[in-house]
Order: C-alpha cells, then structure tokens, then sequence
C-alpha cells in the first residue's frame, strides 16, 4: 500500500475534485424551496398545529424524491420518515393505493448494499396493515 505522500499527484486533484462535485451535488439536491429538506421540520410543525395537511403533502411529495436522489451520496437517506409521515396523510384522504405508493417508492428506492434495517421492516409492516385493511 502506498503513503499519500507517493500517490501521483494528478489522481489527487482528480478525487479532490470529485469530492467537491459530489458535496456540492449533495449540497443542491437537499435543497427544497431554498432549504435544507431538514430546516423544514418547524414549518412542518407549525402546520402538523394548524391541521394544513394540504400544505403539508405538497412539501412532502417535494421532499421525498429529493432523498432517493441522494440515497446514493449520504447514507441518511432515504429517511422512512417523510414517506411514513405522507402515508399518514394519503391514508387521512381516503388514499390507500398513494399511501401504498409512496411507501413502496421507498423500498425501492433503498440502495440493496445497505442491507436490511428495521426501517425496512417497519415499512413493511405499515404496507401490509394498509393492505389487509383496505383491500
């Protein structure tokens, strides 16, 4: 193995370079109307309070494709949060097949390297109550 220090000096600037395309990617596709999808949660709060489901979906349907986009570059995403929370709401509005969707979307959406987590089962399970109860 060799030190750093013999490590041909054009493939450092070629990694440097993309780490930076990849952070600055990162960086971008984590913004959702101007913010970081995780500087949202007061808004999401404030109107979780005012009952704005509306509101409320149209910024989670904005988020969640954001975080399977970044699946492959943060190992935060995709959180089972955001589509968790918008099942909740697709189910509130009568829409059992968007709230099957959108957790389904999130399976797929899981990089198979990661493996198995208790997120996965988690969404399992919400899959299978909303279809032994709706169908």
């Amino acid at each position: 193995m060799r030190s750093k220090g013999n490590e041909d000096p054009e493939r450092q600037n070629i990694d440097k370079l993309i780490r930076q395309i990849n952070g600055e990617y990162i960086w971008e596709a984590r913004q959702i109307r101007g913010k970081d999808l995780n500087d949202h949660f007061q808004q999401i709060m404030e109107w979780e309070a005012q009952k704005e489901w509306d509101k409320l979906l149209d910024l989670y349907e904005e988020i969640i494709p954001a975080t399977h986009r970044l699946a492959q570059y943060d190992a935060r995403e995709p959180q089972s949060y955001w589509p968790m929370k918008a099942a909740t709401l697709y189910l509130r509005r009568k829409r059992p097949d968007m709230a099957l969707k959108v957790l389904t979307d999130w399976l797929n959406a899981w990089p198979p390297e990661r493996g198995e987590k208790t997120d996965r089962a988690v969404v399992r399970a919400r899959i299978t109550r909303i279809m032994n109860k709706h169908y």
